[in-house]
């Protein structure tokens, strides 16, 4: 407390004038309670008055300090009472907002008393900036409370606005120079899924005009979509890619293994609902190949997806090493995205690798077992036609040595049929009938036995009382 204080020779005076004596508490440092002023320029040189507890005129030693640590700048404080002193704001190199402390011994600091007390540097010439704001999506027909991230905010009480792109504008909450807090304005009720760029104003005015969407940064975007629909294609480029084509490692989003994409490319894919969640990812789908075995080399890889807008992501290309078959040289590829990393839908776009591509080893295995089997047919196609013309020769000889004679017989019917009769035993092996089957071309071994027809090309055997 502070107190009037008057001095006596004696004890019945005379008085000296009062002067103010206070009492405070030397082993323990002031506590702040309000700042007059909550915020200004980076100029600085505004009176800020402290209100408090436990201040005390200690001459050199009371002191303002704009920042927590010991490099901060320090003034001196005006003491005005046990419970108040002030302060000249020094001034800043950029927009922050800085804690305030208060000395008596110039060693130990306090601050608030409940919470801190903090003043705001800003720059008001220069507007505020956005840099990435959490959540960056929510759904489309329930609002969201938004964290804004960015610089040069001040509580500027009614002035300080977020725009939400073309849907309007809502009042914002200070945290601090680089955080304020607001709730999203809800877009149309047909409007499932759309992406807002986020603007944070100090002094109550906004350009005149949205920014272009090619200038949109998609951490400043907050994304309106649909939770219970899963995103869908409309187009993508490009859709080829070469085999082997690595140079850069991402973590597959569900195995969170580690696979080779291509260093230099990525597949722009077009469509709606996307959505900057930590599952949205890229599917690259492949069951089976060209050769029909959907069961062989089945492969699904979640690629990390780069958000852009809600209706545009970029996709990476993991690498392939393998073609679908050992024909086509090619590898072809389903193409989808998915936000959680689980529901995605079926997709007609195709992603095809081609050149330097590699047979797999099923198709290695199988062109081996297509050869060997071909081999073996080929042998067996061989000793067949090897058995056969052995046992005609076999049979061919068999007739002309056992031939007995060759006198002429005249058919009934045709007297000048001039048919031969060949005397031979045949083998009953050689027919279930036990007949001896002779071709043309054993017609020359009767004229080689003085057959007057052998040019005929129908020979008759007799064999068993049977002719064939």
């Amino acid at each position: 407390a502070t107190v009037p204080l008057r001095v006596a020779l004696y004890a019945e005076g005379p008085w000296s004038e009062p002067v103010d004596f206070t009492f405070y508490d030397a082993s323990k440092p002031p506590m702040l309670t309000n700042l007059s002023s909550v915020y200004g320029t980076l100029a600085g040189g505004e009176t800020l008055t402290i209100s408090g507890s436990n201040f005390a005129p200690t001459f050199g030693t009371l002191f303002c300090r704009f920042g927590p640590n010991e490099n901060a700048p320090l003034v001196p404080a005006d003491f005005e009472s046990v419970r108040r002193v002030s302060c000249q704001v020094p001034p800043a190199t950029e927009p922050a907002t800085v804690e305030l402390f208060v000395t008596t011994n110039g060693i130990d600091f306090g601050g608030g008393e409940r919470y801190p007390l903090s003043y705001t540097y800003y720059d008001p010439r220069s507007p505020a900036t956005v840099g990435r704001i959490e959540p960056r999506y929510g759904h489309h027909s329930v609002a969201t409370a938004v964290t804004i991230h960015g610089s040069n905010f001040a509580p500027t009480g009614a002035d300080l606005q977020v725009r939400w792109g073309r849907l309007g504008v809502s009042q914002a909450t200070f945290v601090s120079s680089n955080v304020v807090l607001a709730k999203s304005i809800l877009p149309d009720v047909d409007t499932l899924s759309e992406s807002v760029p986020l603007q944070v104003t100090h002094s109550g005015r906004f350009p005149a005009l949205v920014p272009p969407q090619d200038t949109w940064d998609p951490y400043g975007l907050f994304t309106y979509y649909q939770p219970y629909m899963p995103p869908g294609l409309s187009s993508a480029s490009p859709l080829t890619g070469r085999c082997a084509v690595g140079g850069r490692e991402l973590l597959d989003v569900r195995t969170k293994d580690k696979k080779e994409v291509s260093k230099y490319s990525l597949v722009d894919v077009t469509g709606f609902n996307f959505v900057p969640a930590p599952m949205l990812s890229c599917v690259y789908q492949h069951v089976g190949g060209s050769s029909g075995f959907s069961s062989v080399d089945a492969y699904e890889s979640f690629m990390p997806a780069e958000f852009r807008r809600h209706d545009y992501v970029r996709c990476p290309i993991p690498e392939v090493l393998f073609a679908d078959d050992g024909f086509s040289g090619t590898r072809v590829m389903s193409l989808s995205v998915t936000n959680d990393g689980v529901t995605y839908r079926y997709s007609r776009t195709r992603f095809t690798y081609f050149g330097n591509c590699l047979p797999t080893t099923f198709t290695t295995y199988m062109f081996g077992a297509l050869c060997a089997l071909g081999l073996l047919f080929l042998s067996f196609c061989v000793c067949v036609c090897i058995w056969r013309s052995q046992v005609l020769r076999n049979v061919r000889d068999d007739l002309v040595n056992r031939s007995r004679d060759f006198s002429p017989l005249h058919d009934e019917e045709d007297e000048e049929a001039g048919t031969m009769a060949v005397g031979a035993i045949g083998k009953a092996e050689s027919n279930d009938d036990g007949v001896l089957l002779v071709t043309v071309v054993e017609a020359a071994n009767l004229e080689e036995r003085g057959a007057a027809y052998a040019a005929d090309p129908f020979v008759t055997l007799d064999a068993g009382g049977k002719k064939q």
